[in-house]
């Protein structure tokens, strides 16, 4: 059973000895194809991921499957470029119960430490993405003694909803994909009810 608290434990099992965080801003012009995220069946926001690289869809637990008063943890879609498993991740999801850049923030304090050993925040950015009011915030941290980076990008759907958007990589591999993950990140637009 999925829950709030086993999102960490959920993204460590997508790409073992990975943890982590996601983009910085800029633009540029890949080549790429649409992915939606939905959530309990409504359409909520866009982005585009390159070509060649492959995503991964995690479950949608419906809330009437849970136990009362449990939120279920929310869907995570996982982009990778090819042969980089276990040396970076990629996910977008949208949280539950995060309505601002403000409750992004608390949120990803609470989260951060689930998935790497003492991480710290060394730059914290406002943006704006698509004309939507965004924050990054990028860092390092340890996970079994290994060396990580991160970059956390909350994106202001629409008042009441963000989308989170995080890289977690070792040294290095954030450089190596930078362009395109700044475009996935810049190409992320609000559906239905992301609006």
């Amino acid at each position: 059973m999925h829950t709030f608290l086993n999102l960490s434990a959920y993204i460590r099992s997508l790409s073992p000895g990975v943890v982590g965080l996601a983009m910085l801003l800029q633009a540029s012009g890949a080549l790429a194809r649409p992915v939606d995220y939905v959530s309990q069946g409504t359409p909520v926001f866009r982005f585009d991921v390159s070509d060649d690289w492959q995503y991964r869809i995690g479950p949608d637990v419906p809330v009437s499957e849970m136990p009362k008063g449990t939120t279920p943890a929310p869907r995570v879609i996982s982009v990778r470029p090819p042969g980089e498993d276990g040396i970076m991740w990629t996910g977008l999801w949208v949280p539950p119960g995060v309505e601002s850049i403000a409750d992004a923030r608390a949120y990803l304090q609470r989260l951060g430490p689930r998935l790497l050993d003492a991480p710290q925040v060394g730059h914290s950015d406002r943006r704006s993405v698509n004309g939507r009011p965004a924050q990054v915030f990028s860092g390092t941290g340890t996970r079994t003694g290994r060396d990580f980076d991160f970059v956390f990008a909350v994106v202001e759907l629409a008042p009441g909803r963000v989308a989170v958007a995080a890289f977690v990589g070792e040294p290095g591999i954030f450089d190596r994909y930078e362009e395109a993950l700044v475009d996935l990140l810049n190409s992320v637009v609000p559906l239905e009810a992301g609006k």
